[in-house]
């Protein structure tokens, strides 16, 4: 068996909503490459950067971006794959251009 089968099994025998998400994401880290991973991580890196640079709390920027504090922090640890939409509300919030956190 596969991991998608294994991922998609474990989805539909899962009690919880919440359960299957977290494993469906696990799943997909699982299947990324090596430069899919360092690419997602290097993102997280860039966001932290950027708002370090700009003297910001973590927490200031989740909830500016209304995300939850583990969430951003998950994203700025590259363990994270955020939405593209996700990116262009942080970006709004760094103000800066969401090429800035992408174009690495």
């Amino acid at each position: 068996m596969n991991s998608i089968s294994k991922i998609i099994k474990i989805g539909v025998h899962a009690n919880k909503f919440k359960k299957n998400i977290k494993i469906l994401v696990v799943g997909l880290r699982v299947l990324m490459t090596d430069g899919e991973k360092k690419y997602v991580m290097a993102i997280g890196a860039r966001i932290r950067e950027i708002r370090k640079s700009k003297n910001m709390a973590q927490k200031e920027l989740a909830y500016t971006c209304d995300l939850n504090i583990s969430t951003m922090n998950r994203i700025e640890a590259g363990v994270y794959i955020p939405r593209i939409t996700t990116l262009k509300t942080i970006a709004h919030a760094l103000e800066i251009s969401i090429g800035e956190i992408v174009d690495l």
